[in-house]
């Protein structure tokens, strides 16, 4: 084979993905009558070349047509590679333990974890395609299918606004009708109830798995799975944009790990924070950024972020849903984590008062829903006096 016609296949595959990506069924189908090779992954694209049906840039990684189909929940092209004979049990790259270096990763081909990404991309019908017409099982070992429900709870991307749909018809399923456990907790400490609160999603996965007698108190701080500096990582490049920058930096990534781990925390802190202010204006810096770029990356920018903030709002609705849910179900805004630290400190602490954390009118609504409950349930502590009084 020359060059030439290697390039051209290589191409053709590309255009094949992109396909598969777009929902473009008849085009697959062209391509596939002319012989395309279904399990070839993309080369790549430019960032902003392309998007899958979904709204989003595929991941820089590669990818093939069969996990194009899993990340849009695309049935009818599942079905249209299936019958075209595209394989399930391809193998990619992944990062794995490297026997020889302990702590250490190395690159290897592995089989791809279809039932993974089915669970990851919230894939209901996808999920039970696989289980019924291609041979797949589901795990036995405990940890294997507690990581299966927790990546069904927790998968997805911010997009992802609406999950009482396909994601929560799945996880139902592995918890009513297959007798996964709810009370998981893997070796990070991560367990299905801090993953649903974590979701920057609605709260019908939350409130399903609350209705299972999960308690909600408790610290649910995640271990990190590698130690990593992001000292040594990012200080340098932060400062360049900004000098001194990566303290501030710093500082308000220490108040935001302050205040997220128990249940209630994270979700007073996503209420709060994802709120923003109504009167932001945006910032020189951001203005600086967006004059410096040609008219057509202009406009997707500012598109992008009149998006983000529109989602940050969702976002922050959803979060005040759960403040409220997990209230309902006997969280206690004075439950402390394992540091002493509490849901209702929040509201108090000088340096998320001072960086500009505590936002408001959002933070006057939160504050005043937990204390509606503590005026409910029990005599009110002695606090320091609150800033918004």
């Amino acid at each position: 084979m020359s060059d030439h016609q290697e390039t051209d296949e290589r191409k053709i595959s590309n255009q094949f993905v992109r396909a598969c990506a777009e929902g473009r069924h008849d085009d697959v189908l062209l391509m596939i009558a002319e012989g395309v090779d279904l399990d070839q992954f993309d080369e790549g694209f430019k960032e902003g070349d392309w998007q899958c049906t979904d709204g989003n840039e595929p991941n820089s990684f590669m990818q093939n047509g069969l996990q194009m189909a899993i990340r849009n929940k695309d049935m009818t092209l599942l079905r249209i590679l299936d019958q075209a004979g595209a394989d399930f049990a391809f193998k990619e790259d992944k990062w794995i333990p490297d026997p020889e270096n302990e702590g250490k990763n190395k690159k290897a081909k592995v089989t791809a974890d279809l039932l993974g990404d089915m669970a990851h991309a919230g894939f209901y019908e996808g999920f039970l395609y696989l289980l019924s017409h291609k041979g797949f099982t589901l795990p036995t070992d405990s940890d294997a299918r507690g990581n299966l429900l927790l990546s069904a709870i927790s998968g997805g991307s911010m997009d992802e606004c609406e999950e009482s749909g396909s994601r929560f018809s799945l996880v139902e399923y592995l918890i009513d009708e297959q007798g996964f456990d709810v009370h998981y907790i893997d070796d990070r400490n991560r367990r299905p109830l801090s993953e649903a609160v974590g979701r920057e999603t609605d709260s019908a996965i939350l409130k399903f798995i609350l209705s299972k007698g999960v308690d909600p108190n408790y610290d649910n701080r995640v271990v990190p799975k590698y130690k990593i500096s992001f000292s040594d990582m990012f200080k340098d490049s932060v400062d360049d944009q900004m000098p001194g920058g990566f303290s501030l930096f710093e500082r308000m990534g220490n108040v935001m790990k302050k205040y997220s781990n128990t249940p209630l925390n994270e979700a007073v802190f996503n209420a709060v924070m994802y709120s923003g202010r109504e009167d932001e204006q945006q910032d020189p810096e951001t203005e600086k950024y967006l004059a410096e770029l040609s008219p057509t990356e202009r406009e997707r920018e500012v598109q992008r972020m009149a998006k983000y903030r529109v989602r940050q709002k969702e976002i922050a609705g959803y979060s005040l849903e759960k403040v409220k849910m997990l209230l309902e179900h006997g969280a206690d805004p004075y439950f402390k984590d394992n540091d002493g630290v509490c849901a209702m400190d929040y509201f108090y602490d000088d340096d998320a008062i001072e960086m500009g954390l505590v936002r408001g009118e959002a933070a006057k609504v939160v504050e005043g829903i937990l204390q509606d409950w503590i005026d409910g349930k029990r005599d009110k502590p002695a606090q320091p006096k609150p800033y918004l009084n």
